[in-house]
């Protein structure tokens, strides 16, 4: 009797560390699926504010127009930034001009590391075919550029016409004036 007793206690033994080690798995299992689904950080920032299109003009070097072609890299240090190349269709105004048709780099603050997205919550990452007209400035890196401002240097092109992403609505009434009309109010900036 006590022998059975004891193959009674080993039989339970056995489930109870079965049951536990299948938990233990399956939970190992649902972890390593959570760590490779994507992921989305939502970054602020601080951006200096331009107040006026003549203040946008003033500290860019250049004010250009044109198509963002790729995603060349991301980097990730204490803020994550991207770099963007565009497709010149144009420049409303240059210190240093650009001819239509050539590419510039464009950094941008935010990017894609470890399946984790990180994006400024009112600058969202350009995207591959998105027609802009960006205000720019030099880096310290030669032929690369930073938006000024953010959303407020960033103007976005539908069907001809411009979109202000700065959400203030400080450029609102920009918005829906033509490429041409837009570069005019930029050189009387």
């Amino acid at each position: 009797m006590a022998q059975q007793r004891r193959l009674s206690i080993a039989v339970l033994v056995g489930v109870i560390l079965l049951v536990t080690a299948l938990a233990f798995f399956r939970y190992a299992q649902q972890a390593a699926a959570q760590s490779t689904s994507p992921h989305a950080v939502r970054l602020a920032a601080d951006w200096p504010d331009y107040g006026t299109l003549t203040d946008l003009k003033t500290h860019a070097d250049l004010v250009i127009h044109g198509t963002i072609s790729k995603r060349i890299s991301s980097t990730t240090s204490s803020v994550p930034t991207t770099v963007f190349t565009e497709q010149i269709q144009g420049d409303l105004y240059h210190r240093n001009g650009y001819a239509a048709g050539s590419t510039m780099e464009i950094v941008q603050t935010g990017g894609i590391a470890n399946n984790t997205t990180y994006e400024v919550v009112d600058d969202p990452l350009f995207q591959p075919g998105e027609e802009v007209v960006l205000f720019v400035r030099h880096t310290d890196t030669p032929h690369v550029y930073v938006v000024l401002g953010g959303p407020q240097g960033r103007f976005e092109v539908a069907n001809g016409t411009i979109t202000p992403r700065d959400t203030t609505g400080k450029f609102q009434t920009l918005s829906g004036l033509t490429i041409e009309q837009f570069a005019q109010q930029v050189q009387n900036a």
